[in-house]
């Protein structure tokens, strides 16, 4: 409670039900109240208390019908909060028994690199292109140039997220998509504005990646 307090202006906290199991986000883009889904993205985190992301990879491994559920519960929801038109981004959380339970929509891209990188290197959709699309009244364009790949980021919390870079770029340089600058290990990480820095990389295979990845 303190911690969320010092973030409040009001110095007010919204105590909610606590959910276990796996973390995702769900990326859509609808057009006249049709919700077109474009990718499932599994987050990692540092976990308790403060579950602060270190890493995203496209597409979320989910059982098929897992996913089926996971389409039907946003799309459901996206219709009841009046979404029509433009990006979704909805962080869900899917049980030990894969039923997804919603924590929060933003009718927005997905940030970290999500909507402005990982979807369109996994997918092959241009999702900035069919935002602006949308936002010029013209029915987006969701063909793909490419499908059946995987994309992720890690962010740097320390120089272990360093060595995997270093890794990757001398034995995976044909992953290598590119990285950001890296702030010097001068501060501690709290949250997700204070991370040192990140990078992102692609692959045909999740094996490829595997070894760049996050701990989880």
């Amino acid at each position: 409670l303190e911690a969320a307090w010092e973030c409040s202006w009001e110095r007010k906290a919204v105590v909610e039900e606590f959910l276990e199991g796996e973390e995702f986000s769900v990326e859509f883009i609808s057009w006249k109240g049709e919700h077109h889904f474009l990718q499932l993205t599994k987050k990692f985190t540092t976990g308790a208390p403060h579950f602060i992301e270190t890493g995203h990879i496209e597409p979320g491994q989910v059982a098929p019908d897992v996913l089926e559920r996971i389409q039907a519960v946003v799309s459901h929801a996206l219709d009841g909060l009046g979404v029509c038109y433009g990006a979704s981004h909805s962080e869900i959380m899917v049980d030990a028994q894969g039923t997804p339970r919603i924590v929060e929509i933003g009718s927005r891209m997905g940030g970290d690199c999500i909507g402005s990188d990982l979807v369109q290197l996994s997918c092959g959709i241009d999702f900035v292109g069919a935002v602006v699309d949308v936002a010029l009244g013209k029915e987006p364009n969701l063909t793909p140039t490419h499908s059946g790949r995987f994309a992720a980021i890690r962010f740097v919390f320390g120089q272990d997220d360093i060595d995997a870079l270093d890794r990757l770029r001398a034995n995976d340089p044909d992953c290598f998509v590119r990285a950001s600058g890296i702030d010097a290990f001068d501060h501690e990480v709290t949250d997700s504005s204070s991370r040192y820095g990140f990078f992102i990389m692609q692959a045909l295979s999740l094996g490829q990646l595997s070894p760049y990845l996050p701990p989880h």
